[in-house]
């Protein structure tokens, strides 16, 4: 039996993980760390108490893992909105760092307490995706009737020894918009790897194999808790209370396959981002394969991102932290040899310079022409900082280099150069600081 329930656990173990110097500042509350990752399911019968850590500046509740654009949660949501995910990354950030600024040590781990408890919501299987849609995809076995939330993260008959014991802390950023940056990106990964939990962890409960319902929920919730270690840590560190602790990675630079884009449109057989492999459209996928290196034959790439004709990669990214985009970029070698592509690299400045997208018409319009423009014909220098020209089938892949004005949104676009279509392949794909 988990003694701390479930978010305790993690979170205990999370705190244990984290370098001796930060533990130290938080070690006269340690015992009440399990509890304080449960204190938002209790706001409800101690509102005085626990309101002013759950309750957001903008007057809603702290959501428990993802919510729409309406604030509804996952039990009834309607997709997710990754900007209320960034708001609500960004205030506990903000406001953990600077209490642990000011030294004011039990506020901070009760703030970070509350932000425990919203990460690991998001890696449990019934909080990021629509229960009732779930019901409806897996119907109850005949004579049954389950609710779904409670089967999908019940930790009622696991143990300690379920979880990982141990995880390491990364630092995510030098400031705090490149930690909300990173911080909602693995975010992302582990609501994805929640909900790839669901459908196997139903089919085994269903089927009576408890064994590996326990398993699925148990290999999604472990990963929330590398996830909070790291966050924790990063807030110690921009609190200029760690700067240079031995042992702990720093990133100088994000590959894209690490992130989870905001939009991803291209022509079929792709319609969701998978990285690393190119498709035939039977239903077979090979990993990418590039000409390079002084062989000029087919070869692997790392971090790649394929697409087909016309297509559309937009990613968020923090405004002034990554001065460059590297990429190995060309066609990938199963293409016909008249087969060719063109490449595209361009930055949004701000909200106020998004672009709409048709994803059906492969089209976008801009703030400053106001007219739907084919991703092929779309050249605003507003917008493009970068451009390969159409490259052929068959010849080495070219690597590129590209400054990066100051933007919050990366915009990667595959072009035709005719009617034909191609599989193009962004490789190695990385943000550098």
């Amino acid at each position: 039996m988990v003694q701390f329930g479930v978010h305790g656990l993690l979170g205990k173990i999370a705190y244990e993980s984290l370098p001796e110097r930060e533990r130290r500042l938080w070690r006269k509350w340690a015992d009440d760390i399990p509890a304080l990752c449960c204190m938002p399911d209790a706001y409800y019968e101690d509102k005085e108490r626990i309101g002013k850590y759950v309750v957001l500046p903008d007057g809603h509740l702290l959501p428990h893992g993802l919510t729409d654009d309406k604030w509804r949660g996952g039990v009834e949501c309607e997709g997710q909105s990754r900007e209320t995910a960034r708001y609500v990354v960004r205030h506990y950030l903000r406001r953990i760092i600077e209490l642990m600024r000011a030294e004011e040590w039990e506020e901070s781990v009760k703030f970070g307490g509350a932000f425990a408890h919203y990460i690991q919501d998001s890696s449990s299987p019934s909080h990021v995706l629509n229960n009732y849609l779930i019901a409806e995809l897996m119907p109850f076995p005949e004579g049954k009737y389950y609710h779904l939330h409670k089967i999908l993260e019940d930790g009622s008959s696991f143990n300690d020894d379920d979880f990982t014991t141990a995880v390491r802390p990364v630092l995510l950023g030098d400031g705090e918009e490149e930690a909300v940056f990173q911080i909602e990106n693995r975010l992302q990964r582990i609501i994805l790897q929640a909900r790839a939990a669901i459908v196997p962890a139903l089919l085994a409960f269903y089927k009576g194999d408890l064994k590996s319902y326990k398993k699925r929920l148990v290999e999604a919730a472990n990963l929330s808790t590398s996830l909070l270690a790291s966050a924790w840590h990063t807030c110690f560190a921009l609190a200029d209370h760690r700067r240079k602790t031995p042992g702990v990675d720093k990133l100088s630079q994000v590959s894209l396959t690490d992130l989870v884009p905001d939009a991803y449109y291209s022509q079929p057989p792709y319609f969701t981002y998978a990285p690393g492999v190119v498709a035939d459209g039977c239903g077979n996928a090979s990993p990418t394969l590039l000409f390079g290196g002084e062989s000029r034959q087919p070869e692997r790439v790392a971090n790649s991102i394929a697409t087909y004709g016309a297509s559309l990669i937009a990613y968020s990214m923090p405004k002034g932290v990554f001065k460059s985009f590297s990429a190995c970029v060309g066609l990938d070698a199963s293409n016909a040899p008249d087969k060719k592509a063109g490449f595209r690299v361009a930055v949004e400045a701000g909200p106020d310079k998004r672009v709409e997208i048709d994803p059906n018409g492969q089209e976008i319009k801009d703030k400053s022409d106001g007219t739907w423009t084919s991703f092929s014909a779309w050249t605003n220098p507003e917008y493009i900082v970068f451009d390969t020209g159409i490259i052929k089938a068959g010849v080495v892949a070219k690597n590129i280099s590209v400054a990066l004005p100051e933007g919050d949104r990366l915009l990667l676009i595959t072009y035709r150069a005719d009617e034909s279509k191609a599989h193009a392949v962004w490789g190695d794909a990385r943000l550098n600081k």
